[in-house]
């Protein structure tokens, strides 16, 4: 990935803050988004037999991931 990034002349140490602007609880909404989607394209058919095992691992990890995030957003937002 580095060597693509470098032949289109990118900084692969320039990384975009795209929640920048967002509130603490703006933030964590936008981490449930994006671990929702990180789910979402792990939950998809796997062909290769001897990915499944690293898939569902994945997903695992996804899921506690998304459960901490709602639990900080709660958190956040009842004041606690």
């Amino acid at each position: 990935m580095k060597h693509a990034a470098r032949a289109d002349w990118k900084d692969t140490y320039e990384h975009p803050h795209e929640d920048a602007h967002l509130n603490h609880s703006g933030r964590l909404h936008h981490a449930v988004e994006l671990l929702k989607k990180a789910h979402e394209d792990l939950a998809q058919e796997e062909d290769n037999p001897e990915a499944r095992a690293l898939k569902h691992r994945a997903l695992e990890h996804v899921d506690h991931a998304l459960d901490a995030a709602r639990n900080a957003l709660h958190a956040a937002e009842n004041g606690m």
